[in-house]
């Protein structure tokens, strides 16, 4: 399961813990007035840590969330999650937003082409919800264009296994699911948005407000 995947990923900290160029693209562009962010699939808390540091307050939300020792072993991180942040570990596309109050920006990096398209549908269901006139959603995800895609074991449209589950999203597709739900404010596919060393994917970015 990817679940447990994440979970040991996580434990040993083989991942960057730096901000992701998402997190410091919308920062520069995007969030001038906001104050709360929820992190739509959290994973390691990078970008939460990023986002407190800048002084906003975060909702960071990941079924495998790790633990506070793993996410830092820094006095002055773990003093600023604590007093600054809700870590929740539960499933981002199944939880009651409007339990958190006024959320200003729905952050989500790779986080939704890691759930099925049902549960996609449901977490725009929930967002809707609870968006508001000045909030924002902000997304990145794996494109169909990505050389990635078709890799591993078929488990649905565009969805395929190899040690752990990706669902690659067609920007036209994307595009229409959206339409009657979010207002593209940015939208643009590129494999130019998180490239380190050799590694390049094409990725789709957008913005979102309300309609």
């Amino acid at each position: 399961m990817s679940k447990d995947y994440w979970k040991e990923i996580y434990k040993k900290k083989v991942i960057k813990t730096d901000p992701s160029d998402f997190a410091k693209y919308c920062l520069d562009n995007y969030f001038s007035s906001a104050k709360v962010i929820i992190d739509l699939g959290a994973g390691n808390c990078r970008d939460t840590v990023f986002f407190l540091k800048n002084k906003f307050k975060v909702i960071a939300v990941d079924q495998s969330l790790p633990s506070l020792n793993e996410i830092s072993d820094k006095k002055d991180i773990k003093k600023l999650i604590l007093s600054n942040c809700k870590l929740i570990k539960n499933d981002f596309s199944n939880i009651d937003l409007r339990s958190y109050g006024k959320i200003d920006i729905y952050y989500s990096r790779w986080s939704i082409h890691a759930i099925s398209e049902l549960k996609e549908k449901q977490l725009f269901k929930n967002i809707q919800l609870n968006f508001r006139e000045d909030s924002l959603f902000c997304i990145e995800v794996r494109s169909t264009k990505d050389e990635l895609f078709g890799k591993g074991k078929k488990l649905e449209k565009n969805a395929f296994y190899t040690d752990h589950y990706r669902r690659f999203i067609d920007i036209n597709e994307f595009k229409e699911k959206i339409k009657n739900k979010f207002k593209i404010i940015y939208i643009e596919e590129s494999n130019n948005f998180s490239k380190v060393g050799d590694n390049n994917p094409v990725l789709i970015r957008a913005i979102l407000g309300k309609m």
